[in-house]
Parts: C-alpha cells; sequence; structure tokens
C-alpha cells in the first residue's frame, strides 16, 4: 500500500494544470533608442505603447513642448515625436 501511494503522488505531481499550458509567453518589444539626438540637435522620443490610442511628449524642461506635442504611432506599438533643435544638454545615466 505505500508503495501504490508513492506512485499516485508521483503522478499527481507530473501533470501539468490546463491553465499553464493555456498562457503563452508576452511578445517582447521592439528595439528602439529613446532619446536620440540627431547631427542637427533634434532629439526624437520614443515609448512602446502599442494599445494606447494617443500619447503626447510634455516637459517643462524641453523648449517649446510645454503644452505638449502629439507623438506618431508606428506599426510595431512605438510612438515617436520629435523636437528641435535645441541646446537641451543630455545626461545618460547607466
Amino acid at each position: 500500500m505505500r508503495r501504490l501511494a508513492g506512485f499516485v503522488l508521483l503522478s499527481v505531481a507530473t501533470l501539468q494544470p490546463h491553465w499553464i499550458q493555456a498562457q503563452e509567453r508576452p511578445a517582447r518589444p521592439p528595439e528602439f533608442i529613446s532619446p536620440e539626438v540627431s547631427a542637427e540637435k533634434k532629439i526624437t522620443f520614443r515609448i512602446h505603447a502599442p494599445k494606447a490610442s494617443a500619447v503626447r511628449l510634455t516637459g517643462s524642461d524641453i523648449p517649446g513642448v510645454t503644452m505638449g506635442v502629439a507623438m506618431k504611432k508606428a506599426d510595431n506599438g512605438v510612438w515617436e515625436a520629435t523636437v528641435g533643435p535645441t541646446t537641451l544638454v543630455l545626461m545618460a545615466c547607466r
């Protein structure tokens, strides 16, 4: 009897519930650079928000953007807006 009980426990432990099999891994977001500064001193900001219906870029530290700039959505779900040229100094943090 003891041997049979061990076998039953092993069998139950190896079964996967139906909800584990049904789950899918979320898709990885596309790779993109943000912010990106061009040679003309324009700055392009990007954000991945595939389910958003509208995105606005605002910032008190960015000249000309205090009222907000509408971002445009690409087919891959990345929203983008370019501002400038500007003399804004960007600092990169790692």
